[in-house]
């Protein structure tokens, strides 16, 4: 069987984070901003926004650059 993407809501998601890491500072306003820049892929069942939830680690775990996070911040 092939590797199957791991979906989310944004909701999903931070469901995941608070039981992965009760104390992260991740919010669902951050995600949103992420979703809102294109800077995960996502995919919209109708109405619903269904975030990669492995692409959006990925992410997270990589380094941004000064100009990014900047971005992010405002």
């Amino acid at each position: 069987m092939a590797n199957v993407s791991r979906m989310r809501t944004i909701s999903g998601c931070m469901e995941y984070f608070r039981q992965e890491d009760p104390e992260s500072g991740i919010t669902e306003y951050y995600l949103r901003g992420l979703v809102k820049q294109n800077k995960v892929p996502v995919f919209y069942a109708g109405r619903k926004c269904l975030v990669n939830l492995d692409k959006l680690i990925e992410y997270l775990n990589s380094e941004l650059s000064d100009d990014e996070e900047k971005a992010l911040i405002m």
